[in-house]
Parts: C-alpha cells; structure tokens; sequence
C-alpha cells in the first residue's frame, strides 16, 4: 500500500507529475509499479537496478519530509514508463531521473584519475 496521504498529494499536483488525477488512481499506479518491479526490477543503463525496495524508500522519505516529494512523484512517473518497455530497461533520461535520487553520487577519481575498482 502507497504510504500515508501522498496520493491525495499527487493528485493535487496531477499536471506536473503525471496522468493520474485522483488518489486512488495514483494508489493503483504505486501498487501496480512496485509489484512488476518486484518480480523483475528495472534495469537502469548503467547495469544497476531499481528495485521495489528503493521505491518504498523514496514515498518512506517523501512521507516524513514534504521536500522528498517532487522526488518521489518524479520516480513513480519514470517507472511507469520503464515498467510499460520490455525487459524493464530504461533509457539514459528515465535512469538520469531514478538515479538522481537514489543512487549517491560518487567521485571515484583522485585528481581526474580514476581509481581502481576495490576487489573484496
């Protein structure tokens, strides 16, 4: 179930965030979203996936922090599209807009030389 009162907040904001204009529609989308993604998660274009986890983190966040949810919004309305494409996968602009958000941005270079991938 979508957390707390953010369908009623999505729906209030529909023309920015998507083609759901009421909370329950907007309910309906989380829930039908996070279940493909649980059963196979988005693969974004870096190798990386989008799972059912990171969106229950992204509304979590929106939740308690009203500033988390242009964020939130942004994620279900990529996912959407990316669930609607075969295999999952995302392209460059949906993967700029999931890993915006969740993914940490890292500088993995040292002066403007990379740095050698750590083996464990």
């Amino acid at each position: 179930m979508v957390p707390g009162g953010l369908p009623a907040l999505g729906a209030k904001y529909h023309g920015r965030y998507g083609r759901d204009t009421t909370g329950d529609e907007i309910g309906a989308t989380y829930e039908r979203v996070r279940a493909e993604i649980a059963a196979t998660p988005a693969v974004l274009t870096a190798g990386t996936t989008y799972t059912a986890g990171d969106l229950d983190l992204r509304y979590l966040e929106a939740m308690y922090r009203s500033a988390r949810f242009p964020g939130a919004a942004t994620d279900l309305a990529a996912l959407r599209a990316v669930v609607d494409q075969p295999g999952h996968r995302a392209t460059e602009e949906q993967t700029r807009v999931l890993v915006d958000g969740v993914v940490p941005q890292r500088d993995l270079t040292c002066r403007g030389v990379p740095l050698p991938d750590p083996t464990f």
